[in-house]
């Protein structure tokens, strides 16, 4: 018995020894360290320089060119087509929603810039996104395709004649209407107008058949056409004035 008291007596003393010898002296350097580092960290902060006036101004100005570059391939974009048409066209730029229809957008064009009723509003390489429906000195408010009140006579690529009426509907779809039962229409077939309505071109590009839905009692079909550009997220926009 005490032969084993005295074993266990040299084992606590070797175990306080290891500790102060080797795990005490650790935990310092650990300590030391970490206080280091927080030096580190405290001198970085003492040095910190905010940016300068001039560089910040250099940033902003950066920001600006891209932003000009972009406006500038969309404007490239829009001239090139109407100069391949022969149009005469205004551009401008969407100036604000209506709050409670955001198919209804006031542009920053108007009457001085030789708008009328019923002249497309349009986006990029001739894509049709809604009419003129009233025009001021120099501002006008556009019907968007997409509204329920919205309706533009149209065909298919290809086709002779007029293949139907596009409506709004609810949501970012189109319903392509009264369309003729000999008529062959496929989803992906391109949308573009008639040029049946006055002072709305054809070849304006309207959208892409979604889907067709077919009735046996009826006399015409329906399709679902998906517009070619999401019309809220668009800014720049340009009327065409003339041919």
């Amino acid at each position: 018995m005490r032969v084993g008291r005295q074993r266990r007596l040299w084992l606590a003393a070797v175990l306080t020894l290891v500790a102060v010898l080797i795990i005490v002296p650790r935990l310092g350097a650990v300590g030391l360290f970490s206080s280091y580092l927080h030096q580190l960290e405290a001198l970085a902060w003492l040095n910190y320089q905010p940016p300068s006036e001039s560089l910040i101004s250099n940033l902003k100005d950066l920001a600006r060119l891209d932003e000009l570059e972009e406006e500038n391939q969309r404007l490239r974009a829009v001239s090139g087509f109407m100069q391949q048409k022969a149009y005469q066209y205004r551009v401008g730029y969407i100036l604000s929603r209506d709050p409670v229809n955001q198919n209804l957008v006031t542009i920053s064009l108007g009457s001085s810039d030789g708008l009328l009723s019923g002249q497309p509003l349009i986006v990029s390489e001739g894509l049709i996104i809604g009419k003129i429906t009233q025009v001021s000195e120099h501002k006008a408010l556009a019907e968007l395709l997409t509204s329920d009140q919205s309706r533009l006579a149209v065909k298919s690529i290809g086709a002779d004649k007029t293949t139907g009426l596009v409506f709004g509907s609810v949501g970012s779809s189109l319903s392509m209407q009264f369309i003729p039962t000999e008529i062959n229409l496929a989803p992906g077939d391109v949308i573009i107008t008639s040029g049946l309505e006055d002072r709305i071109p054809a070849g304006l590009i309207v959208g892409l058949v979604d889907k067709i839905q077919t009735k046996e009692t009826e006399l015409f079909k329906t399709a679902v056409v998906l517009p070619a550009t999401n019309y809220q997220q668009q800014d720049l926009v340009s009327v065409i004035v003339g041919s």
